[in-house]
């Protein structure tokens, strides 16, 4: 028996030669159940966020360095020393 497609959900199935790096991650945390929602409004103390606005700035940030600073910073993920 050949594998040569791979259920993605939502009745969607990928060829096997087609599955991208980010389809396999995102099976690959929801198999380890390593996915959480992201709550951005009670992290940051605000009422109205827009997650395309992070999106947008993420993009444009090509220095891997800084767009992991820019990660944490949105996810208050700094630890005091």
């Amino acid at each position: 028996m050949t594998l040569t497609h791979i259920f993605l959900g939502n009745d969607t199935y990928v060829p096997i030669h087609d599955v991208t790096v980010k389809q396999l991650q995102t099976l690959l945390k929801i198999a380890l159940s390593k996915t959480s929602a992201t709550e951005f409004e009670r992290k940051l103390g605000i009422s109205n966020f827009d997650p395309e606005c992070i999106l947008k700035m993420r993009k444009q940030i090509s220095n891997v360095k800084l767009r992991n600073i820019f990660y944490r910073l949105i996810n208050n993920d700094f630890f005091e020393i």
